[in-house]
């Protein structure tokens, strides 16, 4: 039968032309590709940069009193827009 093979960041999947497909994770990190270990590494910055952005996002709201309105406000929720920025090019760099 036909196969079709890809590998990913997280594990490598085999699809038969049946339709059957099989997904292995990797056993070892440290026997991967330094490419795919800085693309995996860059996604979890990203991710946990995300979530950073997310809550100092959300401290400058103009919903929230975490932050008393004015100028200072306003630059909380532009660093959090910047963050945001920054974590869309982490996500960017291992495509």
């Amino acid at each position: 039968t036909a196969q079709s093979t890809w590998k990913g960041l997280w594990m490598s999947c085999v699809v038969q032309s049946t339709g059957h497909m099989q997904c292995k994770v990797y056993e070892s990190v440290l026997a991967l590709s330094a490419e795919v270990q800085a693309a995996r590494a860059l996604t979890v910055g990203a991710v946990l940069l995300a979530l950073v952005a997310l809550f100092v996002t959300l401290t400058g709201a103009q919903c929230t009193t975490c932050v008393a309105p004015g100028p200072v406000k306003a630059r909380v929720a532009l660093t959090g827009g910047a963050l945001y920025a920054l974590c869309g090019l982490l996500a960017l760099v291992p495509l």
